[in-house]
Formats: structure tokens, sequence, C-alpha cells
């Protein structure tokens, strides 16, 4: 580190060293206290970096010895510096870049709204009523007064609880969050069977059973329904007769059955199986604010006849900001074909795995496993195994659109 900084603040250059044993000269600069680094031979000659105050000692002890110096590069601040004074252009081009820079970054150039499940209309509401309250395209960013601007989107937009911004670098984000009305609880008038079992337990909170346990139902059948019949002594009568009175409730309950769940799979005695050979090939595409596709050229096409295709999106960063413009790259990953011979004790197995893999995404989480089975054919061509489960769960459910 202190090496580095020497060579900077001091100006540094990389020098040849060609004659006869250019080596003393390199003991001789060492033993008056210069530094040097990176010290190679180069076909006979020796390569390495020292700093101007080094160079100007190799240049006083190099006659004496009859060994030749050539400075091929140079660097560091005085050297910057010189070059900056016999050409003043790059000083100016340098002021230019740092006040185009600061001119840009100090201002919002891009304002988005960062609102999930947001309607076009809304967003547009929300855009409108930023720009009418001063988060405009342009403005800078030390004027803006966020609170006061919130509080005026708030007054002319009701229909969101809480709108917030925060900006970053050049890019301004509008965040919202919708006034929700709580609707009135609703229970469905009915449950109906979800799937068709064997009734094992009826729970009834609210309305009338319409099954009992034992029965066997079909999905879509009434379990229980919201309507209690109630018989009601009838006043007018002499007799004291009883008349009946219907009372529609909400339905709400559970009617725990027994549910078949049956998977067959069939696994090939020979098969094809794909495998990645780590060949890659790259298509690389810009994706600009207003959701323009733009594809940068490659020098060839995508050379693979059977691939796997991953996609990849970033933004693009300068200058510490992130620029309202997406790199997407396209990676297409070659795949090779095989044949794979089994045998049956393997077919079995995968097929095995495939049944159990289905019939597990097909379970709820919360039924219980009463039963299961399986049996497994093994035919010419092949292995079948079928996996059966009988599963305990609550099949009482509104209907579709409830």
């Amino acid at each position: 580190m202190k090496g580095y900084l020497a060579r900077t603040l001091g100006g540094w250059r990389q020098v040849r060293l060609r004659g006869h044993r250019p080596e003393r000269l390199v003991e001789q600069c060492l033993a008056e206290g210069f530094e040097m680094w990176q010290l190679e031979r180069d076909h006979g000659d020796l390569m390495a970096l020292v700093t101007e105050r080094g160079y100007q000692a190799l240049v006083r002890l190099a006659p004496d010895l009859g060994i030749d110096i050539a400075s091929i590069r140079q660097g560091g601040l005085p050297m910057r510096w010189h070059e900056i004074r016999r050409r003043p252009f790059l000083l100016v081009g340098l002021l230019t870049w740092w006040a185009i820079v600061s001119y840009a970054t100090s201002r919002v150039w891009v304002v988005n709204v960062d609102v999930p499940n947001v309607s076009v209309v809304e967003a547009q509401a929300l855009l409108t009523a930023a720009r009418l309250a001063g988060l405009a395209v342009g403005v800078p960013r030390h004027l803006l007064n966020i609170p006061q601007i919130r509080r005026r989107m708030l007054s002319e937009l009701p229909q969101f609880s809480w709108i917030g911004i925060h900006t970053r670098g050049m890019v301004a984000m509008i965040e919202a969050v919708p006034l929700v009305v709580r609707p009135p609880n609703h229970l469905p008038s009915r449950l109906v069977a979800s799937k068709s079992g064997r009734v094992t337990a009826v729970e009834v909170y609210m309305g009338a059973a319409e099954v009992a346990p034992g029965e066997n139902v079909k999905a879509g059948q009434t379990l229980i329904q919201g309507v209690v019949t109630a018989k009601l002594p009838d006043r007018d009568t002499d007799e004291g007769a009883e008349r009946e009175e219907s009372v529609v409730t909400p339905a709400e309950g559970r009617v725990l059955a027994d549910v078949t769940y049956r998977v067959t799979a069939f696994q090939a005695l020979k098969s094809e199986e794909r495998k990645l050979t780590g060949r890659t090939f790259v298509q690389r595409f810009l994706l600009l604010n207003d959701r323009t596709i733009w594809p940068i050229p490659t020098l060839s096409s995508n050379p693979f006849r059977s691939y796997v295709e991953e996609k990849f999106q970033e933004p693009i960063h300068w200058a510490g900001v992130d620029l309202p413009i997406e790199m997407i790259s396209v990676v297409y990953n070659e795949v090779v074909t095989k044949s794979v011979h089994l045998t049956p004790v393997q077919a079995r197995s995968l097929a095995r795995e495939r049944a159990l893999n289905e019939i597990r995404r097909m379970v709820p989480g919360d039924a219980t496993r009463v039963r299961e089975s399986q049996t497994v054919k093994t035919e010419r061509t092949g292995v079948r195994v079928t996996i059966e489960w009988v599963m305990n769960e609550n099949i009482a459910k509104p209907p579709q659109g409830q």
C-alpha cells in the first residue's frame, strides 16, 4: 500500500534496462535507497517499475555502467498534471463531464408507480396527482417537499389510504395502499361435497345435516342445508295443532369422509435421458422504460438443436444510480439425449417415485391417511405401478360462486 501511494503521488515509470549485466544497475540503485517493483526479465533485458526519483537516479548511474535505459510507460499525479497543462482541453472535458453528471444526478428523471395489482387508470391517476403536487420529471431533488406532496396527493386521491414517495438517484418511486372497506361477514346458504367419498362424521354448527355417517356421497351433493324447520303451536285452533315453519340460516360445519385417491405411473425399460453438456449460448436484450425490448446483435445465432432456456433480468447501473433500462440475458444450455436401459427393479422404483409425487400433490395437507395399497404389474416394455390412498378429510365446501 505504501509503495502504491508513493508511485501515485510522486509519479512512476516502467523502464527497460538493456546492456551487460543490468543487475548491477539495479543493485546500485537499491543500495542508494530507491525501490523497484514488478522486476522481471525479458529476453536478457530487465523490466521494472520505479518512482520518478528512482528513474532520475537510474539515468544518473547508467552511463558509468554502460547500460541503456528506456522509459516505456509513465503515470501518477505529476505526469497527469503535466499532460493536462500541455493539453488544457482535457481539463475542460473533465470539468464538463463533472458538471453534466452533477446536473443529471441532482434531478429526478424517472417517476414510477410501485403498487401491486394496480390498474393502468389508477397508476396514471397517481402520476398525474404527483405531477400536480410538484413531483415531475426534471425537478431538483433538494426542492422536493415529500410530506407536502404526499398530503396533496392524498387529498386528490381518496381511494388510497396511504401514499409514500422515496427517491433513489434519478428515480422517484410512488407507493400506495388502496382504501379497503371491509365487506360484511357472509356465510354460504349450503355446503356441498367437494369430492366423492364415504361419510364418517358430520358436525353441524349452523343449518341442518342432509347426510349421515355411513352414506356414500358424490361430488356436488348437498351436505349441510342452511334451512331449519321447527314445529310451532297453532294458537288459532282449539285442538292445539302444530304447524311447521322453516327459517333460512347460513350453513356452517364439517363433514368428514373417506376419499380414495388412485394414481398409476408407467416406466418403460428403455427410455431417453437428457443431460446438459455445459456449453451455452447467450442472447441479450435491452428493456427500456416504456417496456420496449431491443435485441443486442451477436456475431452468431443459437447453434444448439436441443437446449434448456434460462432468463435473467437485472437493472443497469451508472455512477451509482439505477438507470431506467434493464438487461435481459437469455442463456441457452445445450442438451444431449441418450438412450438408457433399465432393469425391472430400476423401472419399478422410478414409476413408484413418480406415482408417490403425484398422489402427494393431490392429497390435502390436513387429510389423514386411513389405508394404502400398491399394485405392480410388469409388462414386456416396462413396469406399471398403481398406488391407492384412502384419506379422511373435510369435504364440506361452499358451492362455486359463493
